[in-house]
């Protein structure tokens, strides 16, 4: 009876830490990642807004998992385009264009488990067809304790997968589309 009285303490306690320690992390994130590509904004915004293109660049394509399945909607480039992917490695998840400025970036909605992430791509001309690409992406878990930190090691990890995305990005523009 003592043990269990001890595992129960313990757990307790453990517990006690883990909400603890949630209520103090910060319930909003944010990643932000740039690239220099040597296209012009119109060329690289015609790879972004066509989310077909996204198989070969994002971070949820086949250049990261070769077995993911994605469909793009009934709309497949800009404002009310949507894609949704599902695989092994990179999981299941969506992704919706909210609004597009071909001179200024592409704003989007994405799903990656349960909380919404609102990114954005922006553009801006470094001179003669040479643009920055600058991949912003934020969540906010609200007072979803466990969220909070799904959020705190989404900030730290995402950032790699970002960069990596940006670079598939500018090979792809560079390319011609």
């Amino acid at each position: 009876m003592n043990t269990l009285k001890n595992v129960a303490w313990i757990l307790g306690f453990l517990i006690a830490i883990f909400l603890g320690v949630g209520v103090v992390l910060p319930p909003a994130w944010e990643v932000t990642r740039d690239v220099s590509i040597l296209a012009n904004i119109r060329d690289v915004h015609y790879v972004v807004r066509r989310l077909d293109t996204w198989k070969t660049w994002s971070p949820w394509g086949v250049m990261v998992d070769g077995a993911v399945r994605m469909e793009t909607g009934p709309v497949a480039e800009g404002t009310g385009a949507t894609l949704t992917w599902k695989g092994p490695k990179v999981g299941s998840g969506s992704v919706a264009v909210t609004s597009e400025d071909r001179d200024k970036g592409l704003w989007f909605d994405l799903r990656l488990g349960r909380q919404p992430i609102h990114g954005v791509l922006q553009y801006e001309a470094q001179g003669p067809g040479t643009t920055t690409v600058k991949l912003t992406l934020r969540g906010d878990a609200g007072n979803d304790i466990p969220g909070r930190y799904v959020g705190w090691f989404r900030s730290r990890s995402i950032g790699r997968d970002a960069s990596e995305a940006l670079t598939r990005l500018a090979r792809r523009a560079e390319a011609g589309g």
